[in-house]
């Protein structure tokens, strides 16, 4: 059976890439998601965005590493910026998964990603 993402919350898609194992690539599991400029609904980022949605990677753990880790690479991703670095925008989400422990996802701006209409 297969389902059509449409605008869900943002919870129920990171807990399913998350339990699937997001993407093979990459040292860690990552996803392009839709998210609404609130961080709380999430839509598939294929084809033209709805308004207040912007294109986001999404970076899991590994299963090895510690559930703050995303909240590690927040705080890097802050120091560049104090450091004079140019990045994109970034965020930290925190999903309470299944097991009720607090995962905290880093997410990115995608740069490239091509302009709402």
């Amino acid at each position: 059976m297969t389902k059509t993402l449409k605008h869900v919350q943002a919870l129920t898609v990171l807990t399913a890439l998350r339990l699937a194992g997001g993407s093979p690539g990459g040292a860690r599991p990552k996803a392009i998601l839709a998210l609404s400029d609130d961080g709380k609904n999430a839509s598939h980022a294929f084809g033209p965005l709805p308004q207040g949605y912007d294109h986001w990677i999404v970076k899991f753990r590994a299963l090895h590493e510690p559930v703050e880790t995303g909240r590690i690479e927040f705080a890097y991703a802050e120091m560049a910026r104090d450091a004079g670095v140019t990045m994109a925008e970034s965020r930290v989400l925190d999903m309470q998964m299944p097991s009720r422990e607090i995962e905290h996802f880093f997410a990115t701006k995608r740069p490239l990603a091509v302009p709402r209409r």
